[in-house]
């Protein structure tokens, strides 16, 4: 019976496909280096490759994608002349530094779990510590077999190679394979990015490429400028640009490294394997604190708007409370006198609304308001529209360059939603919850307050409360509102100066 292939199938099929390739280039790249500075290993950077697309990887693909790199890198010695004997050992030694890091790390989903904090440091333990140490020691006693080298020297070479090749690229391939949220950049800000980049591997290669002059120093303002630019993303992409640069121009005695007169090749490695393992331990820490600090700032401020919005907004209707409607109307107030504009303001009262509350509870009465709000909130679609609580059962909207026909027009169709709600309220004469208005629009001048619109929208609604409730007063002719189902037509429900 044949297995139907599914897209998810295709796509960790590719992603074996590419890490065989990625491996493949990255061994046969490390073997050139060491082969260029007489088989003094310089930098390995296949067991990161492989770890990284394991830990985000699906769990049922940990063991092919394990096999299938292993036997990439095996294959890459045969080609490079090695016996099949010792690339059979160095595979086991290559395994075993990949199983410290798989027994270690966790598996990542997503590029916050790489990013936090115990994350980058059992990455910077198990990853760039015991796990090469642990291919060291195995590796050591073969090295000294193969080339008479003294067995701590084997080991410091095997170590700071294995050390440096995944400083270089287990964060790395971490960071392109877990997927993060897209922010959309402006084209001045991604010309800066580019621009950034740019300065560093321009940097980078003008000071491993000549050989006269000790330039390290210049590499320093360019990945500051682009650790400070991208946060931790930049110590990572930086530091493993800068490193692998210097490995291949290092490994063609070039660049600073290869300034020292009498030095031997081996030397010359160590010397670069400690100045990378320096920049990584530098700019790693600092682009995540940097990546630490931005972090907080945004919780600070989002923390510092919700406690701004808590001091205008009314905890139980969630619209703006007197403090909100106060700072709302003096904006409005002033942007209406400026640009000669009207202002108007709907003021209204819940009917019968302490009736309510004494026949079905506080909790029925505060659902009530609830409902009420929502019902101004979805009624007004300005920009500078605000509704607000006034009092316990009162609410405002402030109608900003509204003419008094149009708030009149407002107020009927609230009137109207807020009846189809159809809330229940024996106690009322018309059976169910309705509202009062009042309503006043004035162009404000030099000479007046907004204290004066208050004053006029809560005589109107005065006026709509003493006429029988259920009412809108304005100093406009009035039209009526449609009858409620079930309720008397004579009874005195109409919307009536």
């Amino acid at each position: 019976m044949s297995v139907p292939i599914t897209r998810r199938t295709l796509r960790e099929a590719r992603s074996l496909l590419l890490m065989c390739l990625l491996v493949c280039g990255g061994a046969w790249a490390s073997s050139r280096l060491s082969l260029a500075v007489g088989t003094v290993s310089c930098i390995w950077i296949a067991n990161g490759i492989i770890s990284a697309f394991i830990l985000t990887a699906p769990v049922g693909w940990t063991i092919p994608l394990f096999v299938a790199g292993q036997v990439t890198s095996m294959g890459v010695d045969l080609v490079l002349g090695n016996t099949f004997y010792w690339a059979c050992w160095f595979a086991v030694c290559n395994s075993a530094e990949v199983l410290v890091m798989l027994l270690s790390l966790r598996h990542f989903d997503r590029r916050s779990e790489v990013t936090s904090k115990r994350a980058m440091w059992r990455i910077a333990f198990f990853g760039l510590f015991l796990g090469p140490l642990t291919a060291a020691l195995l590796a050591a006693p073969a090295v000294r077999i193969m080339e008479g080298r003294p067995l701590l020297e084997a080991l410091r070479i095997w170590f700071l190679a294995d050390a440096l090749g995944c400083a270089a690229t287990l964060p790395l391939m971490l960071f392109l394979l877990t997927p993060e949220k897209r922010n959309t950049r402006a084209a001045g800000a991604l010309v800066v990015d580019i621009a950034c980049g740019s300065l560093l591997v321009a940097v980078a290669l003008a000071v491993f490429w000549q050989t006269k002059y000790p330039l390290l120093f210049l590499l320093f303002p360019p990945l500051v400028a682009v650790l400070f630019r991208f946060k931790l993303a930049g110590a990572i992409y930086g530091t493993s640009v800068v490193v692998v640069l210097a490995a291949a121009f290092t490994a063609e005695d070039r660049g600073p490294f290869a300034l020292f007169p009498g030095a031997t090749p081996t030397e010359r490695v160590m010397l670069f394997q400690i100045f990378g393992l320096v920049i990584f331990a530098s700019c790693v820490p600092l682009g995540f604190s940097i990546e630490d600090r931005h972090r907080l700032e945004g919780t600070l401020k989002q923390a510092n708007q919700k406690l701004g919005d808590l001091a205008v907004l009314d905890s139980l209707t969630g619209v703006h409370n007197r403090r909100g409607f106060d700072a709302s109307m003096e904006s409005e107030w002033a942007s209406a006198r400026a640009s000669g504009g009207d202002l108007s303001l709907l003021y209204l009262d819940i009917d019968f609304f302490k009736r309510f509350n004494d026949t079905y509870g506080h909790q029925l009465g505060d659902d009530c308001l609830r409902a009420v709000a929502g019902t101004l909130v979805e009624s007004v679609r300005g920009t500078g529209d605000c509704v607000a609580r006034y009092g316990g059962e009162e609410f405002v909207i402030l109608l900003p360059a509204t003419s008094a026909a149009s708030a009149r027009a407002t107020a009927d169709r609230i009137a109207a939603i807020i009846q189809d709600l159809k809330i229940p309220h024996r106690e009322s004469p018309f059976g169910i919850v309705t509202a009062s208005f009042g309503i006043a629009t004035v162009r404000p001048s030099n000479d007046g307050n907004p204290n004066g619109l208050i004053h006029l929208a809560d005589n109107a609604l005065y006026a709509a409360k003493q006429g029988g409730r259920n009412r809108i007063e304005t100093t406009y002719e009035p039209e009526r509102l449609p009858p409620i189902p079930g309720t008397d037509p004579q009874c005195p429900i109409a919307l009536v100066m």
